[in-house]
């Protein structure tokens, strides 16, 4: 019975990364508001941004909705190219070339991914993983998924990138703090 609970979870949860990974992909945030029919839609609104087929995603860490994630984009896309990266400490089952997916450095992940996904714990290896620096390599059409816990992101460092315009968009699952300030 536990087992398939968790298994819910992950399907759960893999099915909210993969929305927010297309919509983020496709520049769904640019159309929120956007009154239809109405002077400001067009057809042409949901054509824009980069098609699944032809985008680049990182995962931080492979764990079980990683792995749910990446099987579930693959049945989607056998072009999108999926890759990974383990930081130090992190346990790892994760066979590399499960579902095609390759191991890259964390350099490589940040300044080459369409989308970047933190999907690991909470440790003293992995809090501000994700800080000033790490959003400076990432491409400014980048899209940013935080999926694991808050502090896993440094959020004054975030929110400097995101001012500067250095990532197209921050979809956060979780803060810190939470909630965000006002």
């Amino acid at each position: 019975m536990e087992r398939a609970a968790r298994d819910q979870i992950c399907k759960s949860v893999a099915d909210y990364l993969l929305s927010c990974v297309v919509f983020g992909l496709r520049g769904g945030f640019q159309n929120i508001g956007v009154p239809f029919p109405g002077a400001e839609w067009t057809l042409g609104w949901n054509a824009q941004g980069i098609d699944l087929d032809d985008a680049k995603i990182g995962f931080i860490g492979m764990g079980a909705i990683g792995l749910e994630t990446a099987r579930r984009i693959r049945q989607l896309s056998n072009t999108c190219e999926l890759v990974y990266h383990i930081p130090k400490g992190i346990r790892c089952r994760f066979k590399d070339g499960t579902y095609r997916m390759t191991h890259t450095s964390i350099a490589d992940l940040y300044s080459t991914c369409d989308v970047i996904i933190p999907m690991v714990p909470l440790t003293p290896h992995t809090t501000k993983l994700v800080d000033y620096s790490a959003f400076s390599m990432m491409k400014k059409s980048a899209v940013f998924i935080n999926m694991a816990r808050g502090k896993v992101v440094d959020t004054d460092d975030m929110y400097r990138a995101m001012t500067e315009g250095l990532v197209r968009h921050a979809i956060l699952d979780t803060t810190d703090p939470e909630p965000l300030p006002k």
